[in-house]
């Protein structure tokens, strides 16, 4: 497993340069371990409007309960997991994957990425709860590396992208991922950062789901 320092060009520092990600380099099988498949269901109610799914108990379970301990016992650095699968098999990376202001993978050779679950660091004076929604790195991220679903691990919450397409976006998001990165102030409010959140995962045509038990989650956009 190899990592760099790189660049997320859509977020600022508080020295006021670009924030700095940690870059893995993930090589296929030597780096990742077989697990279960995540088991999650999903239900609709009648007008097919109010979505949610349901985690059972499992490898994604514990694997969420592993990055809340390590998001309570040091917030003031990023931790990530990335599960692929490879034909009918699943695979999680073997080593946590850390960094302090932010957390980028490639997967060698290319394989389909069914989860990245991840945690943010937390800046003095930003706000906890905003802290705790997905930055627009993350939705890029997410796009660029086709994954199916992202998900964003806080003290009290955890919130899900679900990318149902599956397929490589770059360009076609990137535009809205700017725009929310500009629109980002570390003293807004949490409303309004949720708001821009919810535009542009409508953008890049994601789902976005929240959960405060870690089990049930219910579609917010």
């Amino acid at each position: 497993m190899e990592s760099n320092e790189a660049e997320d060009l859509f977020s600022i520092g508080p020295d006021g340069r670009p924030s700095k990600v940690t870059d893995y380099k993930l090589l296929f099988p030597e780096d990742f371990r077989k697990v279960a498949a995540a088991d999650l269901s999903f239900i609709t109610d009648a007008n097919y409007v109010a979505t949610l799914f349901r985690i059972s108990a499992g490898q994604l379970s514990t694997t969420i309960d592993t990055l809340r301990k390590m998001k309570v016992s040091d917030p003031s650095k990023e931790y990530g997991i990335v599960v692929v699968k490879n034909d009918d098999d699943s695979y999680e990376v073997k080593r946590l994957l850390t960094g302090e202001t932010g957390i980028g993978y490639q997967v060698f050779p290319r394989l389909q990425v069914t989860d990245f679950l991840h945690t943010h660091n937390q800046y003095q004076g930003e706000d906890e709860e905003s802290t705790n929604l997905f930055s627009a790195f993350d939705l890029w991220k997410m796009g660029s590396n086709g994954a199916e679903r992202t998900w964003l691990i806080g003290r009290d919450v955890v919130w899900t992208l679900v990318n149902y397409y599956g397929q490589r976006y770059y360009y076609s998001i990137k535009d809205a991922c700017l725009e929310m990165a500009r629109k980002y102030k570390a003293n807004q409010s949490y409303e309004k950062n949720l708001s821009n959140l919810i535009e542009c995962a409508r953008k890049c045509q994601y789902r976005l789901y929240r959960s405060q038990d870690s089990v049930n989650y219910s579609l917010v956009s």
